[in-house]
């Protein structure tokens, strides 16, 4: 018997999602004991919007950062939430950087997708707020390449006239970005000194409603420091201090927090620096004192300062003495510029192991206590107690070593009572709580509703019918209704199940490979496109599965529908064997020589055009692994119930690869229309209809090319 292989490309645009990192996390986490309301100015976005005190430069306390360094766009949209419940008046949005930076998700349709959901969430949800979107910067850092930011660009724009948002082109106005790297605009090609984001508040200032405080003769100062320390110390240099401020310097754990929104008031003011703990050492912070004091010639003394500083150092093994040294070397050079100020000096928090903390970390405190003591204006603040349990960091307030919403509310709480000249408001544990929970069940909500911007319109496969995506808004209206209409904690709860069983009923109506039969078989790959793209492939006719890079018969499968209906059987290509959905939970698929009694389903993966595949009965997924189990593909999903859609290895994309369909034999010539005869050449149809003479084993049906296997 003869067969016929038809050759297909189907093509498929990829989206994914991301795992937060935990120093993200955590300053996502403080953003849940934030709230922003109709005056709100939201800025949001990525370290690029994180490394910048905008409510500062503006002079406009209605401003909330919502920058986190290393953000991609599918994390912003996850915690979309905690920006647009309060209806703010204005969204500033700059997201795509990273994306386009980070393999696996570097396309502009991965970052277009992303922000064609969030303003279709921000349009719905809070129609009366100002959405502008800023165009990517210009970088050459990383992987990003230039022309996929321009695309990108372009695309923002198309969306920013599709849903009436304003499209703000600062790709042009930065356009030096890349070559700035020993001063000027960035240190690094990616990231902005004050320079630089004077130029982007004066291109915003109109939109914003606030003039940039920064003056136009100010060069940058960075103290002798270089890289991303350095460019958030020429902001500090040219911000302006006033005799009623409170300034709280710090590491990390203070550039965390949104001090003025957490206390209500816009006489506290951030001076904290350093993205992952513990943050930089004692001689970057002595280095930016000067700046942050006198950058500015019309600078006062101000009311207060919080001093909180020097995890690194006691993190490490520098010798105790010289750590307590170099602390006070900071706080004599804050007492020698701003004599008339108070200054507090907070003690370090406890970190996740005991034996840091009862080695370091206590004694360190002690010492600071023992110097406050010592000096006049200088008070020391227990803010170690507070958030210790079992001498190591209290977990509800902490996520290993990084602070968390609720530990930023206690830390409001502790220090209130040291402000009330300021007359702050702390934020209450009650508060606190309020927030987390209507922000986690607006979120959940929220993102089950983006689901509907990235459903795929069509017939191939992966795709879904337009009657399905209709179906699928109806009831996204609803959810939207609610979030829009600031429905309660309780109502958003009590709401989301049956809409998630609604939804997750739609998704399943996923178009499915086509079957293989006895007449035609479809071949496809099933590639792990987001865990290094490997392909599954049999390892012998009864072998094992694993992934490979490389593409032959034994990495291509066709899918044969079972008579009961519950699913297909896996069939590979090369040994003709099948996968055995007989598999116990972190253990390695294999083949066998016979059609299993159970079945394979084909279901929707949280990545769009992507499926996860399990069986129709108990709780078996495939999922690629990593070089560290020698890519085995496992039995393996996140709760052990076979229903893991997010997990990188456990997202497969199927590809149509050939087409191969079992001809007739060939009969006597009288059997045939127009006269045809037999031969080894000659080629009929199912139907036994002459087609045509190949012509070095290829020939022409329907516009395809066609390949003759002899």
């Amino acid at each position: 018997m003869k067969r016929i292989l038809l050759f297909a490309l189907m093509c498929a645009s990829l989206l994914t999602t991301w795992a937060d990192e935990p120093f993200r996390l955590h300053r996502y986490s403080a953003f849940t004991t934030l709230r922003t309301n109709q005056n709100s100015i939201v800025f949001i976005g990525n370290s690029i919007t994180n490394m910048h005190e905008w409510w500062e430069a503006f002079g406009n306390p209605n401003i909330c950062g919502r920058g986190n360094s290393g953000a991609v766009s599918d994390e912003t949209l996850a915690n979309f939430e905690t920006a647009i419940a309060g209806h703010p008046a204005k969204i500033f949005l700059m997201i795509g950087t990273n994306d386009l930076g980070t393999a696996g998700i570097n396309t502009p349709d991965h970052v277009l997708t992303n922000v064609k959901a969030m303003l279709e969430r921000a349009t719905n949800e809070s129609p009366n707020t100002e959405i502008y979107i800023q165009s990517i910067l210009p970088t050459n850092v990383g992987i990003r390449q230039m022309a996929d930011i321009q695309a990108t660009n372009t695309g923002l724009k198309a969306l920013c006239q599709e849903y009436g948002a304003t499209y703000i082109d600062l790709f042009t106005k930065l356009s030096a970005i890349p070559q700035s790297t020993a001063g000027g605009l960035s240190y690094d090609g990616l990231h902005l000194t004050m320079q630089g984001y004077r130029i982007w508040c004066n291109a915003i200032a109109e939109y914003v409603g606030s003039n940039c405080v920064y003056p136009a003769t100010a060069v940058n100062q960075n103290g002798g420091q270089g890289g991303s320390y350095g460019m958030r110390i020429t902001s500090f240099a040219a911000l302006p201090v006033k005799s009623q401020d409170v300034l709280f310097i710090g590491d990390e754990m203070v550039h965390g927090g949104e001090w003025h929104e957490l206390f209500h008031s816009d006489r506290i003011k951030n001076r904290g620096t350093g993205w992952g703990y513990p943050g930089p050492a004692l001689s970057l912070t002595l280095a930016e004192i000067p700046l942050i004091l006198q950058g500015r010639s019309d600078n006062e003394q101000p009311a207060k300062i919080l001093l909180y500083a020097g995890v690194g150092d006691v993190n490490g093994s520098t010798a105790m003495a010289t750590v307590v040294s170099n602390y006070r070397a900071i706080v004599d050079k804050i007492r020698q510029l701003a004599p008339n100020t108070h200054l507090y000096l907070l003690a370090l928090h406890p970190t996740n192991n005991a034996t840091t903390n009862t080695g370091r970390v206590i004694p360190f405190n002690a010492e600071l206590k023992t110097m406050a003591e010592s000096l006049d204006g200088v008070d020391f603040i227990d803010t170690y107690t507070p958030f210790v349990s079992s001498n190591v960091a209290n977990r509800t307030l902490f996520s290993g070593n990084y602070l968390y919403g609720k530990g930023y509310a206690r830390m409001t709480q502790v220090l209130a009572p040291y402000l009330t000249e300021e007359g702050v408001t702390p934020t209450t544990d009650e508060e606190a709580d309020s927030l987390i929970a209507i922000y986690a069940a607006r979120n959940t909500l929220g993102s089950a509703t983006s689901v509907a911007a990235t459903l795929p319109i069509g017939e191939a496969m992966g795709e879904y019918h337009a009657d399905t995506v209709a179906a699928f808004n109806e009831i996204v209206t609803e959810a939207y209704a609610l979030l829009k209409n600031d429905a309660t904690t309780e109502e958003i709860k009590a709401f989301t199940p049956s809409f998630t069983e609604r939804a997750n009923a739609l998704r399943e109506t996923i178009n499915q490979p086509l079957a293989s039969n006895d007449s035609v078989e479809y071949w496809y790959t099933i590639c792990s496109t987001l865990r290094e793209n490997r392909y599954i492939a049999a390892t012998a006719y009864l072998g094992s599965l694993e992934g490979r890079l490389e593409v032959d018969s034994a990495a291509m499968w066709k899918f044969v529908e079972r008579a009961d209906g519950k699913g297909y059987d896996i069939v590979n290509r090369k040994y003709g064997s099948y996968v055995n959905p007989i598999c116990n939970f972190g253990n390695q698929f294999k083949t066998r020589s016979t059609a299993p009694v159970r079945a394979f389903q084909f279901s929707w993966a949280a990545t769009p055009y992507m499926f996860i595949i399990r069986t129709n009965t108990g709780k078996a997924e495939m999922n690629q692994t990593t070089s560290a189990n020698s890519y085995k593909i496992f039995n393996w999903s996140s709760g052990q119930d076979g229903k893991d859609r997010t997990d990188a290895g456990c997202q497969f994309t199927l590809s149509f690869v050939e087409e191969t369909i079992t001809a007739l034999p060939c009969l006597p010539a009288t059997t045939y229309p127009n006269g045809a005869t037999t031969g080894e050449t000659t080629i009929y149809d199912l139907q036994g209809r002459l087609m045509s003479n190949p012509e070095n084993g290829i020939y022409i049906q329907g516009g395809k090319k066609v390949y003759l296997m002899r």
